[in-house]
């Protein structure tokens, strides 16, 4: 009996040391990263771009880890010229790499339809002198004109409202939505690279862009949050003859290949986290380069 108060004494004293170092760092971080500040990135692929400290970015970019293993595709795989498409854009820290390799050529759109985050994504921006990008204020799904946007407690993040878990919703807006396929049929370039990660609704989302996907077949970057999506997506890639590969976002680099694109979470070998896609047209080699 002894032996079992001691044990539960020394679980409830590893508890609080672990919520107290948490609550020390914390403020830690917010004494030498203090909220609207602008600060230098000091390492990683944006080392030496600005950025200003928000309740969005917290500080983990500045040292170069906001998803490492997501911004090594990105580097390896976009070019001088590209035109990208950064739907779910946020604050615009993987734009920022976009924008710096695909350079005065190519051009940078973020689909983001909170007008808080396009806000930010401008004065981060501009800090940088980055002027090759378009912010598009709408959300993309299967259909265009307008519905209700759920925004989350963090008030940076949200979903469509129907999609998304209501418990978390803390207020409704109503947004713009476009197509992928009517944004490029009024006469805007075709992505040659797609980064996506739009909290549930990514199979929405390529389902309004079936007109177009084969004229273009870009390189895609997919972050999948709920079944449903893994299987409309894995319907979708599997239609066109792409190839998808598992990767963590906050990890060293590593692949595994999906190998079967029907299956969502939580089959081992099915669809589901975060997926690097590749299309009929591009060299599978892009793996092993990596």
């Amino acid at each position: 009996m002894e032996s079992r108060i001691n044990l539960y004494a020394k679980e409830i004293v590893f508890i609080l040391l672990i919520k107290f170092t948490m609550k020390f760092k914390t403020a830690l971080q917010k004494f030498i990263f203090p909220i609207n500040s602008v600060q230098r990135i000091r390492s990683g692929y944006l080392k030496n771009k600005k950025i200003i400290i928000s309740k969005n970015t917290q500080w983990a970019p500045i040292v170069g880890r906001w998803e490492p293993a997501m911004q090594k595709i990105i580097f390896n795989c976009t070019k001088q010229g590209d035109v990208v498409y950064d739907c779910g854009a946020n604050f615009g820290l993987h734009g920022m790499l976009f924008s710096q390799l695909i350079g005065r050529t190519g051009h940078l759109y973020n689909f983001e339809p909170l007008p808080e985050n396009c806000k930010e994504i401008e004065r981060n921006y501009k800090l940088n002198d980055i002027t090759n990008y378009s912010n598009i204020e709408k959300a993309v799904s299967n259909q265009s004109g307008k519905t209700k946007f759920s925004v989350a407690e963090h008030a940076m993040k949200g979903s469509l409202a129907d999609i998304v878990n209501q418990r978390d919703s803390i207020a409704m807006l109503e947004v713009e939505v476009t197509t992928l396929d009517d944004f490029i049929d009024f006469g805007n370039k075709m992505p040659d690279f797609i980064k996506m990660d739009i909290e549930g609704s990514e199979g929405d989302c390529l389902e309004g862009f079936e007109r177009n996907i084969a004229k273009c077949y870009a390189l895609m970057i997919i972050e999948l949050h709920n079944p449903k999506a893994d299987r409309k997506v894995g319907a979708f890639l599997k239609k066109h003859n792409y190839k998808g590969y598992r990767f963590e976002t906050f990890s060293n680099l590593k692949f595994k290949e999906v190998e079967r694109l029907e299956e969502p979470w939580p089959a081992k070998d099915g669809l589901w986290g975060s997926v690097f896609c590749i299309s009929p047209r591009h060299d599978l080699n892009l793996i092993n380069l990596m």
